[in-house]
Formats: C-alpha cells, sequence, structure tokens
C-alpha cells in the first residue's frame, strides 16, 4: 500500500513539473526557441571568433618580431597566445552577444520571419526567452572567464 502511494505521488509530481514550462530547461524549449537560439549561438560563435582575431591583430606584430629577432619557438608562440586569449574572451563574449543579437533579428525582419511568427500568436516577450536564456547563459561563461582563467 505505502509503496503504491509512493508510486502515485511521483507520478503526480511528474506531471506537475512536466506541466510547469517555466522551469524546464533548454531541451525542453520549443522549435521556434530552438530555432532562434540556434541562429543566436551560430552568429555569437562567427562574432566571438571575428573580434577575438581583431585583438590578435595587434599581437601579431609583436610576435613576428619574436620569431625574426629572438628566435622563438611555433610552440612558445602558440602558448602565449593561449595565455592572452583568455583576457580577449572576457571582451569579446560580451560584444559576440551583443552583435549576435542584432544580426539575428535583422535576419528575422528582412525575412519576415517576424512578421510569421507574430501571425503564429507569439508574442515578442514569447520570442525573447531564448535570447534572455543565451545572454544568461554567456553571462556566466564571460564571469568563468573573467574570475577563474584571467588570474
Amino acid at each position: 500500500m505505502v509503496k503504491r502511494n509512493a508510486h502515485t505521488f511521483r507520478l503526480k509530481l511528474t506531471k506537475l513539473v512536466l506541466s510547469q514550462k517555466a522551469f524546464l530547461p533548454i531541451m525542453f524549449f520549443k522549435t521556434i526557441d530552438k530555432y532562434i537560439f540556434k541562429e543566436l549561438f551560430k552568429l555569437f560563435m562567427i562574432c566571438t571568433g571575428a573580434f577575438t582575431t581583431v585583438l590578435y591583430l595587434d599581437k601579431f606584430l609583436f610576435m613576428a618580431e619574436m620569431i625574426v629577432n629572438r628566435g622563438v619557438s611555433l610552440h612558445e608562440l602558440v602558448m602565449m597566445m593561449a595565455y592572452i586569449s583568455p583576457a580577449f574572451l572576457a571582451l569579446t563574449i560580451p560584444m559576440g552577444v551583443l552583435l549576435a543579437s542584432v544580426v539575428t533579428f535583422n535576419q528575422f525582419s528582412a525575412n519576415n520571419e517576424w512578421v510569421a511568427m507574430k501571425a503564429s500568436t507569439w508574442s515578442y516577450l514569447k520570442l525573447m526567452k531564448p535570447v534572455a536564456c543565451f545572454a544568461l547563459m554567456a553571462y556566466f561563461l564571460a564571469n568563468i572567464v573573467m574570475f577563474y582563467a584571467i588570474p
């Protein structure tokens, strides 16, 4: 009797948790949320890589001078770049999120996807859920880089 009540209670609790959409993780996003998240992530990686490359351009002249004049090996240069990259990522992650968000929404607007989403009775607040989740994850990633990788 007790086992049956415990099983029934677990079943009811599972149904209750699954009915609450606000507490579900990313894997339970709707299809449109996954699409927005995927577009954001793709553009975030491109933007962050581009911004990091631009910041490395300043160091390339210094590295070329180290190779020519001081005979530094390629392995040492790669290690130096690895030590510099957390400082660059602390700057480029927030810039990448901002630019990825703007470009993603611009693409949605140019392709009339916003109109289709609004016609499907999606509000702008519902469409911002994956953006807010993505920005929050990027915030935590930037904090981890800033507080643990840089020092």
